[in-house]
């Protein structure tokens, strides 16, 4: 919406006022940045070595057959524990990149859709390759019997599978949402442009500037055409959103462009009737804007954003529990208590 325009008179000039505040904005027709949600949580994929000393366990235990038959038996437990151990630091480290993008969608601010997009195209690969781990990880860790270890090694196979399924719920949605969002976006920033250009094209030919009016006006045009071609590709791609209505406030946009252009035209031809009349068509898109309601999914995409942060911040919240499990672990490990 532009600066509403009163009649040109006679003497060719357009005496000009600011539009009365209305209900909508080229700005607002864009779903607001969600807060930067709170921190992320610790880095995942510690690659921590268990230096497992069989070489002296063996050497502690030789000491009769039955010492020397406790020590075998030692020394296969912490084998299998350091293998459940090693099956976990696996998975972190494929988890580590999961983790990154969810903490890039956790503080995004202004650039949702890319975050969401990264999201997306991260998880799934992840997700695919390290949900059977996760299960084999913990029915081992579950098999250690009575390993001190074994309490914090199934914790974290817990914390991890909560975080694979946190981050398919947000990786469901997320690709989608992220196309919605980069469509609204994009058109919404070319109308603002028009929009911007159009006011300048009023502001000269307020001026009698015509020249400078008519070159912002055409500037313009191009700036609306493009904005309604991403309005467009926002409808061909879905189908369940109600585009229609919000196009129709890109329509009224653009024609009001295309009147701001007839001012400038007319202006510079003298064609002062016509120019006014350029005016009254002008001043009518501008009350019909104001006028102008938002469709629900606009709203709507903009909540549904902001639970997808939610939950991108619970997987980053399960990602640290499981390194704080893993953690605990290795300590135990490397006390041997296996």
């Amino acid at each position: 919406m532009g600066d509403d325009l009163q009649g040109g008179g006679s003497t060719g000039t357009t005496d000009g006022g600011q539009q009365d505040a209305g209900p909508w904005t080229p700005e607002t027709a864009e779903p607001p940045a969600a807060e930067q949600a709170p921190g992320a949580g610790k880095r995942l994929g510690r690659k921590i070595l268990i230096g497992v000393a069989i070489g002296a366990l063996v050497l502690c235990a030789v000491v009769g057959a039955g010492a020397a038959m406790a020590g075998k038996l030692l020394v296969g437990k912490a084998e299998r524990t350091e293998a459940v151990f090693e099956r976990y630091n696996a998975i972190a480290e494929d988890l580590e990149d999961l983790e990154a993008a969810a903490v890039g969608l956790d503080t995004a601010v202004g650039d949702e859709a890319a975050a969401m997009e990264e999201f997306a195209e991260v998880a799934g690969p992840v997700l695919e390759a390290t949900a059977a781990e996760i299960d084999e990880a913990v029915k081992l860790a579950e098999a250690l019997d009575d390993s001190p270890s074994k309490e914090a090694l199934v914790e974290a196979g817990t914390e991890a599978k909560e975080m694979a399924a946190a981050a398919q719920a947000v990786a469901s949605e997320a690709k989608r949402l992220a196309g919605v969002m980069s469509l609204v976006d994009s058109a919404t920033d070319e109308l603002d442009a028009a929009t911007d250009l159009m006011n300048s094209s009023i502001d000269n030919s307020n001026h009698e500037k015509w020249d400078a009016a008519k070159k912002d006006a055409a500037a313009a045009k191009v700036r609306a055409a493009a904005a309604l071609k991403h309005v467009d590709a926002l409808a061909a791609q879905n189908k369940d959103l109600d585009v229609a209505t919000w196009r129709a406030v890109f329509v009224l946009q653009r024609d009001q462009i295309a009147a701001a252009a007839d001012i400038a035209d007319y202006g510079k031809r003298g064609r002062y009737n016509d120019l006014n009349k350029a005016t009254d068509r002008y001043n009518d898109f501008n009350k019909r804007l104001n006028d102008a309601k938002m469709p629900d999914w606009l709203e709507d995409a903009d909540v549904l954003l902001g639970e997808l942060i939610d939950q991108s911040e619970q997987l980053v919240e399960h990602a640290g529990a499981f390194d704080e499990a893993l953690a605990r672990a290795e300590e135990r490990i490397n006390a041997g208590q296996y």
